[in-house]
């Protein structure tokens, strides 16, 4: 076969076309290699010479179709898609499958604060009677008190408590942000709760319950800390009484910090404290350089001290400030 005349077609059809194509103009099948000679195979067989491999031309693989050479796409994909109807956005809700309260004009809001969780109750006030609610997820709502997230109302000259939103009618606890978010949006959950007896709330809190409790208030001692606040557990409500009361804090002497905790009224032999009894004064403090353990320790600390109260943990709440030096009047 003459390697000048031939051309790739001849091969695939068995006789030459009349005019060979240009190879411009390739067709829309597979390019049939046409940079290939078709003689390079049987001279690389027959040829004496000292090539010891084929040539480049073979070993290289077939180049790939030029893009003018690919089908063009089903007209159906270069359709454009047709436009949304604005009304479909607005599609009726599915269905609740929580039943909701049919709202009603007096259905209301109230702005309450906060007192401790005990397992898995807690009371708030709205005015200076608490009311009792058993929560439906406790490790939610415990998980944000005390931790520098909830929204806070100044009860006192430099003493913040934590406040919540209470809806009633739907049993509803809106537990709000203290600041806005990145986006400018301020935050928040919502809880469910179940109206409670004062009877039921104090039969949850048994031994295991308190343990629950001020091992949680010895967490929150140590955020505290972290914020350079002040942690009062004293009587809740919307006022501070100056007594009885905890006051756990971190202050220094200009070299080393030490945590503090004072009790008033002096916690007459309660475990630990009586250690350093008789104390001066209407109060006692402990003193000891201030750690991870001895700022969780607090909360122990301040179980025995409440132990001696006439006020059940149930009436008690937490409160917040600046943190004080060492050299500062630490109480009110």
């Amino acid at each position: 076969m003459d390697s000048g005349t031939a051309t790739p077609s001849a091969e695939f059809t068995g006789s030459p076309p009349p005019e060979a194509e240009p190879p411009a103009a390739p067709t829309p099948g597979p390019d049939p290699a046409p940079a290939t000679e078709p003689t390079a195979e049987p001279a690389a067989k027959t040829s004496d010479g000292p090539t010891a491999h084929p040539p480049a031309s073979i070993r290289e693989a077939p180049a790939a179709p030029a893009l003018a050479s690919l089908p063009a796409p089903p007209q159906a994909l270069r359709q454009p898609r047709p436009p949304v109807d604005p009304l479909s956005i607005w599609q009726v809700p599915p269905t609740d499958p929580i039943p909701r309260q049919t709202p009603t004009p007096r259905d209301t809001t109230h702005t309450v604060a906060v007192g401790l969780p005990i397992g898995g109750y807690l009371a708030l006030w709205r005015h200076d009677t608490p009311t009792y609610w058993r929560m439906t997820d406790p490790d939610t709502v415990r998980a944000r008190l005390g931790v520098g997230l909830e929204l806070r109302a100044e009860i006192d000259n430099h003493r913040f408590r934590e406040v919540a939103m209470l809806g009633e009618d739907g049993h509803t606890l809106f537990l709000m942000d203290r600041y806005r978010d990145r986006t400018g949006h301020l935050g928040g959950i919502t809880t469910e709760l179940v109206p409670a007896t004062e009877q039921e709330a104090r039969r949850a809190a048994d031994d295991k319950a308190m343990s629950e409790l001020y091992g949680w208030l010895g967490e929150v001692v140590l955020a505290a800390g972290e914020r350079d606040e002040l942690v009062a557990v004293e009587g809740g409500g919307w006022s501070a009484p100056d007594a009885p009361v905890v006051l756990i804090s971190l202050r220094t002497d200009g070299e080393e910090w030490h945590s503090v905790v004072e009790a008033s009224p002096v916690p007459v032999d309660a475990p630990v404290w009586r250690d350093q009894q008789p104390a001066d004064g209407d109060s006692q403090l402990l003193v000891s350089p201030a750690t991870d353990g001895t700022l969780r320790a607090a909360g122990l600390l301040t179980r025995f001290a409440v132990a001696t109260w006439s006020l059940h943990p149930f009436q008690l709440g937490l409160s917040f400030g600046p943190n004080p030096t060492l050299g500062e009047v630490p109480t009110r």
